[in-house]
């Protein structure tokens, strides 16, 4: 027997599926508001899961095959995303299908318009009505029973030339996700790729976090509004999505402090994050030149909340801040040129390569073991100095919105190497005895002479 449970303002269904194991899913408020309106679901869905196992112990779904158009299937889950995640899921989840399955275009007066679903939030019942096309992916799939494991795994093998581990993970991961909800939604008669896990290359593409040095040549070499932009993140530690939505009324002057509403939040769990006085003093200058009260705090040139454009602007600034490895020709060879953690510029002679492409091609090929800088480094930098001057991680934890401090200290709290120089010199073990002189008169001329020195 199921149970319904509320949590972070939203109802949850925990039941059991037609094999058995436990499923817990959050219910969207258009589908249910109430306790009662839970239950009743609940209900629903228990009866249906047990007339599915009813109907396969008779064999009923023998018949069942995965010869299932992938485009009609894909159609289907992008309106599920649509009504059941928050609008940057469903949208990742959309591009990542289209690196692998493929994806609609707006079929608007016979012409390829933009993707769909759109890049804006459209109501479910919108989105349905809009004209679209589907495109075949790089998989070259048209049916289910064409994903194959080696198939993805020749696809898998053939981009990690191209791009960074996580990001053939995710797609993968999201093509399993489309599969494993069509074999539970009875659509196809089962997974195809259940069980399987690509082979992901030896760097994840971990993120790294900026040293001080590299944060101070950032906030140096930005313009204005992004300078401000990256202060915000270093000094608060918010996410991307996050930042972007930050609005007037949610900055107090008078308390010094700033609010992340729960409907912006990856967590849905709403937090107060405190001012830095440098962050207050550029707030400030932004409020007196604010055209609207009640709009973002960071607005772009037309008015609205930046979006993927502010990647590129960040990925500007560092390169202009010479903190990104970078590619150089001096004297008709060509270098390598990248900053390590103390803020010193490391050069490294290219010497097969005889143009820019083959340039950086080779950098791409020495630095994918390394973890990048991205816009989320800032908040990575954020947590790392904070635990680094001793500041509780449970703090630190409910600064970030993290629900558990493992996530904080594993994940965020990189470690420099001049903090392990600094841990080892606290120890005083061997003080008292570990001397020259109490090696013995003996013992140390002949040692010296050994070493040659």
């Amino acid at each position: 027997m199921g149970r319904v449970y509320r949590r972070n303002g939203h109802w949850y269904l925990d039941y059991k599926d037609r094999n058995g194991r436990r499923v817990r899913r959050m219910v969207p408020d258009a589908e249910a508001r109430t306790q009662r309106q839970a239950k009743e679901l609940l209900a629903e869905l228990e009866a249906d899961e047990l007339r599915v196992a009813r109907e396969i112990r008779r064999g009923v779904h023998d018949a069942r095959t995965n010869h299932v158009e992938i485009g009609l299937l894909l159609e289907a889950y992008l309106l599920h995303t649509a009504a059941t995640k928050r609008y940057e899921t469903a949208r990742a989840w959309r591009s990542a299908l289209a690196a692998t399955v493929g994806g609609f275009v707006r079929d608007v007066a016979g012409r390829e318009s933009k993707a769909w679903p759109p890049r804006r939030e459209v109501p479910v019942d919108k989105l349905r009505g809009m004209p679209r096309r589907f495109v075949r992916g790089p998989l070259g799939v048209e049916f289910v029973d064409e994903v194959t494991p080696a198939r993805v795994e020749n696809w898998v093998s053939a981009g990690r030339s191209a791009y960074q581990g996580r990001t053939l993970v995710l797609r993968v991961k999201v093509l399993k996700a489309l599969l494993t909800w069509a074999a539970k939604e009875g659509r196809i008669r089962s997974n195809p790729l259940d069980g399987f896990r690509a082979a992901a290359r030896a760097c994840e593409g971990r993120w790294r976090a900026l040293s001080p040095e590299e944060a101070e040549a950032l906030l140096r070499g930005s313009p204005e509004p992004y300078r401000t932009m990256w202060l915000a993140f270093l000094s608060t530690g918010m996410r991307n999505g996050e930042l972007v939505k930050l609005t007037w009324p949610d900055v107090s002057f008078s308390t010094n402090s700033l609010r992340v509403r729960q409907e912006t939040c990856k967590t849905h769990r709403q937090r107060d994050i405190p001012l830095t006085p440098a962050l207050r003093e550029r707030l400030l200058a932004l409020w007196e030149k604010a055209e609207d009260p009640e709009g973002a705090v960071f607005p772009n040139r037309s008015g609205k909340p930046f979006t993927s454009n502010l990647d590129a602007r960040f990925r500007a600034c560092l390169r202009k801040a010479e903190i990104s490895p970078r590619v150089v020709e001096e004297g008709g060879r060509w270098w390598l040129l990248d900053m390590d953690p103390t803020g010193r510029t490391v050069r490294q002679e290219l010497a097969d390569a005889k143009t820019r492409e083959d340039a950086e091609a080779a950098m791409q090929e020495r630095l994918w073991r390394k973890p990048r800088i991205v816009i989320h480094s800032l908040r990575h930098t954020f947590a790392t100095e904070l635990i680094r001057r001793g500041v509780n991680p449970k703090v630190v934890s409910e600064l970030l919105g993290h629900t558990t401090v493992q996530m904080t200290l594993q994940k965020y709290a990189h470690v420099w190497p001049q903090d392990k120089v600094g841990a080892v010199a606290k120890l005083d073990f061997g003080r008292s005895f570990g001397t020259r002189e109490s090696l013995g008169a003996e013992a140390t001329p002949q040692r010296l002479n050994k070493t040659g020195t």
